[in-house]
């Protein structure tokens, strides 16, 4: 199927596990984790990758500042999860970025991503990545990981697409 998006449409539920892990990084290290759902679908007229749910880094991440390697046997569970629940495959990953601006992939995520795109196991054909940055705060200075601003990305082997980022209720039945 032909990319006419971009848009991301995401579960709350995924969101607000997405929301919840990034306040680890008000520690001053970068944390993500790995996203599951459909990549071509539908929500109302409008051509979708969706969102179904969201996982944390797991017990054996590596984080630092600049950088963060998810637990993979823990996404290896959650992904048999996902599946389980209701058919979501693993369509991305999302992470968070330190720097209150840089909800752009750096150019080692973008590395990253395409190496999964070319891998023909994996079988992606587009990888979808979500960055969550925090909110600068005037008073008391500082960046806040309670208000976190969302871009999502579509990435392909030769393009990279900012997505519009839709949020849908856990009732609307999208990831089935």
């Amino acid at each position: 199927m032909d990319w006419f998006g971009p848009a991301v449409a995401v579960r709350r539920s995924a969101l607000d596990e997405m929301v919840r892990s990034a306040a680890a990084s008000s520690d001053g290290t970068e944390t993500g984790g790995f996203l599951f759902g459909a990549e071509d679908a539908k929500y109302g007229s409008q051509n979708v990758v969706i969102v179904c749910h969201a996982g944390d880094a797991g017990p054996g991440a590596s984080r630092r500042r600049d950088f963060f390697r998810p637990d993979v046997v823990h996404a290896q569970h959650l992904a048999l999860d996902a599946f389980t629940a209701d058919g979501s495959q693993w369509i991305g990953t999302w992470h968070t970025h330190l720097r209150w601006r840089s909800g752009r992939p750096s150019s080692s995520d973008l590395t990253t991503y395409r190496s999964h795109l070319r891998e023909p196991a994996l079988g992606f054909s587009r990888f979808v990545c979500i960055i969550l940055t925090p909110t600068l705060r005037i008073w008391p200075a500082g960046l806040c990981w309670e208000q976190l601003h969302c871009h999502a990305w579509v990435v392909g082997e030769r393009s990279l697409f900012s997505a519009d980022v839709v949020v849908v209720t856990d009732e609307e039945s999208i990831c089935s």
